[in-house]
This record gives C-alpha cells, sequence and structure tokens, in this order.
C-alpha cells in the first residue's frame, strides 16, 4: 500500500504496484506519534502530500509495462485524474485498458466518473453498503479526507446548471 500522505513512502524503494491512499489515516497518525514523543510521519503541507501521491502514480502507471498489474484510481482529485490521463498518454495505456480504473462515491464527483466514462474509460461510482454503526463513521471519515467538498459541490452544482441551461436551449 502506497500510503503518500506518510514521508517515508517518497523515500521507500517501492518494489510493486499497490493499492494507493493520500490521506486516509492522516490523523491516527498524527496521534499516535504525538502520544509516543515522536516527530509526526505525515507531510507537512498537502502539496507535498500530493507530490507524493503522483509520484506513486507515476510508478504504478510505469509498472503497467514491466508487471501483470492494474491500477485503480479513487480519488475525487480532479488534478490527480488528469495527471492520470496524462500518464496514459505518456505509457501508452489506451483508456479502454483494463488495468487502469477511476472511481469516485456515490453521489460525488459526478463531474469526475461521468466525462471519464463517456470517453471510454473504465469509471465506476462506489455504493458504500453496511449497517448504520459501520457507514456512519466510515462516511464521516470520507467527508472529513474531503475537506474541500463544498468547493467541488458548487462546481459540480455549477456544471449541473449550465448543462440544464445547454438542454434548454436545444430543445426549443
Amino acid at each position: 500500500m502506497f500510503l503518500a500522505y506518510m514521508k517515508e513512502t517518497c523515500n521507500s524503494n517501492i518494489s510493486s504496484p499497490s493499492f494507493q491512499v493520500r490521506g486516509c489515516y492522516l490523523e491516527h497518525e498524527r496521534l499516535h506519534a504525538a502520544c509516543l514523543g515522536l516527530e509526526s510521519p505525515i507531510h507537512p503541507t498537502k502539496a507535498d502530500t500530493d507530490n507524493c501521491y503522483h509520484m506513486c502514480l507515476e510508478y504504478a502507471m510505469q509498472s503497467l509495462r514491466d508487471h501483470n498489474a492494474s491500477v485503480f484510481v479513487a480519488t475525487h482529485n480532479k488534478v490527480s485524474v488528469q495527471r492520470t490521463l496524462e500518464l496514459m498518454e505518456k505509457y501508452e495505456i489506451s483508456p479502454d485498458d483494463s488495468r487502469v480504473s477511476f472511481g469516485q462515491q456515490m453521489g460525488m464527483a459526478d463531474h469526475l466518473t461521468l466525462p471519464l466514462a463517456r470517453a471510454g474509460y473504465h469509471a465506476c461510482k462506489l455504493v458504500p453498503y453496511g449497517s448504520l454503526d459501520d457507514m456512519v463513521p466510515f462516511l464521516s471519515r470520507r467527508a472529513n479526507e474531503n475537506r474541500g467538498i463544498m468547493k467541488n459541490a458548487r462546481e459540480e452544482r455549477n456544471l449541473y446548471f449550465k448543462e440544464l441551461q445547454r438542454r434548454l436551449v436545444m430543445s426549443k
């Protein structure tokens, strides 16, 4: 697992593609280090975390040439999706290559998922399922990880409004 929020991830000798996480255990890692009196193992800035995430993503894409592997890009981050598309082009990975998939949670980042699917990329929606006791903490963690979600929601709402206007004008 690539833990992109951990300082050591970018400095480690990564030997094979794996599951990549941007920041789901951030608070736990910081608290754990503080309790032990250790320096935080977390990158000091989000930009550092994003850079590490993209470095790991490039490694994974590059590895598709040499390994029987696959990459699931599960992110609501538009820049990371764009970076993945650039890397697919760089490494000559076609949109319909089943080794690369994109996914976002149901109800989030439709402005990313739908265009990817329309363009022939493997794109899907995660539908969380489980008991209320399991789902509330899970969804709370996802909301906390995606602090920029309100900005994304505004952007998504504006895109929906533009599409509605376009369809209304076309129907006349």
